[in-house]
């Protein structure tokens, strides 16, 4: 039996070995008790926090870090407190992560310095942050990205403080975070996406700072995190750590994920089994699968293409041991962006300070796989295949699952593909939902057939690496299946996804010496109806001889050659686009249109080579 079937089982058997969850323990009035009789500060930081975040800054990797975050705060010290923002919508995201950001760069910057002027612009941050009347008017993930900027820097800033100030940032705390999310629908609670990981993270790091002020109520929130995060973790990462929602939130969601079991390791010395959960232990194999050769991410859902460099990456590196999980692109990002002095990083950016002892220069990748499989038990279904991995190697990811998912496109059986050190297919990602829902989208989380999401061209079927069937919508409630992975070959079954339009549809994707070969197998169709095999490029088009299309990129070639005979179109993307839609310069769609026989079944072959 080859490595990659035993991989299929082995992903199959889990699915029967762990059906849930594994249950958290519970946070006890005397563990609190122990945790509020401790000084600040307390949140990450232990008694020798400052000391061995002056060690990490000494550090490769932590000289980079530093030198960005001690920037940062120099320049926050030339600009006033951060104005309150409201963004269509009633939205108050935008402002709340301003204030985060500020608030956690210059906390950092004050706890490795020592430097008083970064703790004096840090209070003036923060006390106009706790006199605000409320901290959310509509959407409750605004509330939660303040309740850990302030709560971070209430903890850290502790000994800056009077006494008056600190009980003005904790009574907000309590009144404005904590006990506002026991008010009203708050359906994160228990929620199956990224919110439900934030919002609980959040609330606690609200709860252990103001542990010795509303102890009950730091109890109670505490517990009602650990009681739903397993689940929300099983989600997100069971069987084999992909993330349903993409790599973007995968940063995101895992990134509060990471610093919630860093919050309870700290105060508690154990994290109550969160980081035991199935699947959590190799979500860092996911996030490095879906990093192309040519560094660039695998943008399926929600998701852009862009190198990652996130809290998340370098706390799991620490945590589990493994630098092959900071990837190259990654690390190469954050030095460029220190080279010429970006400002504007992620708030938990200067966090990573804190673990940034176990980034290693050159790691050894060794044990990258060469094939990752999600596994059919998670919520989104991925296979990467990566014979190498030099950025001249074939890079092939795929992904299948269902468009209803959380975040989720009509992109069942797209592919991205690179070789050559080229990404000849490519997939556009996320449309700004602020932007859209402002010029019209009205239906914008409706996953239901027909629902205006569908409509907008990231998002919907136009844009993306897929067959074309009838009107050429997918449908929601399907979904693709892997039913196949062998050395170089992975079988998808697309056929739910294509009711009514056909009893049967197949993808078939071959791998071998750099050439691609993509089948599709359609069976019970409509005689005469259009079958439309399409994808989405930056490449320049060549041109179009018969059945064969030519690409060119950095000095490389791609011809695609169509089997049975047909008709090849280019649309560049602008042209598709709707009045909602955000302009995709240099982008295009080729599709292939060919008729379904009489017979009712069709087999499509796309060679890439």
């Amino acid at each position: 039996m080859t490595t990659i079937k035993r991989l299929f089982l082995f992903a199959m058997i889990m699915a029967a070995a762990h059906p849930a969850a594994v249950p958290a323990a519970e946070v006890t009035a005397s563990d609190l008790s122990q945790i509020a009789a401790r000084p600040h500060p307390r949140l990450l930081l232990g008694p020798d926090g400052d000391r061995m975040l002056r060690a990490n800054a000494a550090t490769p990797f932590g000289k980079l870090i530093a030198a960005m975050v001690t920037a940062d705060a120099e320049h926050y010290l030339k600009i006033p407190v951060t104005p309150r923002r409201v963004d269509h919508g009633g939205r108050t995201l935008k402002f709340a992560r301003t204030v985060f950001l500020r608030l956690s760069t210059l906390a950092t910057a004050y706890r490795l310095t020592g430097d008083e002027r970064f703790a004096e612009r840090g209070k003036a941050e923060l006390l106009a942050a706790a006199r605000l009347e409320a901290w959310y008017e509509r959407y409750f993930l605004d509330c939660a990205e303040m309740t850990l900027g302030v709560s971070l820097a209430y903890d850290w800033l502790h000994d800056r403080l009077t006494p008056e100030e600190r009980r003005l940032v904790a009574d907000a705390i309590i009144e404005k975070g904590l006990k506002a999310s026991y008010r009203g629908r708050q359906n994160w609670v228990a929620g199956k996406n990224n919110w439900c990981q934030v919002c609980h993270t959040a609330m606690s790091a609200g709860a252990l700072a103001v542990a010795d002020v509303a102890p009950e109520l730091a109890q109670n929130v505490l517990n009602r995190a650990l009681e739903n995060l397993p689940n929300i973790m099983r989600i997100s990462y069971y069987p084999r750590g992909a993330y349903p929602e993409g790599p973007m939130y995968w940063a995101y969601g895992t990134s509060f994920n990471c610093i919630m079991i860093a919050l309870l390791d700290n105060a508690f010395g154990h994290d109550f089994g969160l980081s035991g959960q199935p699947g959590f232990a190799e979500t860092g194999d996911f996030i490095t699968a879906v990093t192309g050769n040519t560094g660039r991410r695998f943008s399926y859902c929600d998701s852009n293409n862009m190198a990652g460099f996130s809290f998340a990456n370098v706390w799991l590196i620490k945590k589990f041991n493994r630098p092959d999980w900071l990837p190259g692109p990654g690390a190469e990002k954050l030095r460029r962006n220190v080279a010429r002095g970006r400002r504007g990083f992620d708030r938990l950016f200067p966090l990573t300070l804190l673990y940034a002892d176990a980034l290693q220069e050159n790691p050894d990748t060794s044990r990258a796989p060469g094939i990752y499989f999600s596994g059919n038990e998670a919520k989104t279904h991925l296979v990467v295949l990566r014979p190498g991995h030099d950025r001249k190697s074939p890079y092939l990811g795929i992904k299948g699952g269902s468009p209803r998912a959380s975040h989720g496109h009509m992109d069942g059986g797209s592919f991205i593909y690179e070789n050559r050190g080229v990404r000849w297919l490519d997939d556009l990602g996320p449309s700004a939902y602020g932007t859209l829902e402002k010029n019209g989208i009205k239906t914008l989380f409706g996953f239901k057939q027909g629902s205006d999401r569908w409509q907008v061209f990231r998002i919907g079927p136009e844009s993306h690496n897929i067959l074309r069937l009838g009107a050429g919508e997918q449908q929601v409630a399907g979904s693709g299946t892997i039913t196949e992975i062998q050395p170089g070959k992975v079988v998808m079954d697309l056929s739910s996804l294509y009711t009514p339009y056909a009893r049967q549809v197949i993808r078939t994707w071959r791998l071998d010496s750099g050439k691609l070969v993509v089948t599709d197998l359609i069976r019970g169709a409509k005689p005469g109806e259009k079958a439309v095999f399409q994808f989405c490029s930056e490449a320049r088009l060549d041109g179009i001889d018969g059945p064969a299309l030519k690409l060119s990129s950095e000095g490389e070639t791609l011809s695609v050659t169509s089997e049975p005979p047909g008709r090849w179109e280019y649309l560049e993307c602008d042209r598709l686009h709707r009045s909602w839609d955000p302009s995709d310069p240099g982008k295009f769609i080729a599709r292939f249109t060919t008729a379904i026989p009489e017979s009712g079944e069709l087999v499509l072959n796309m060679v890439f080579k």
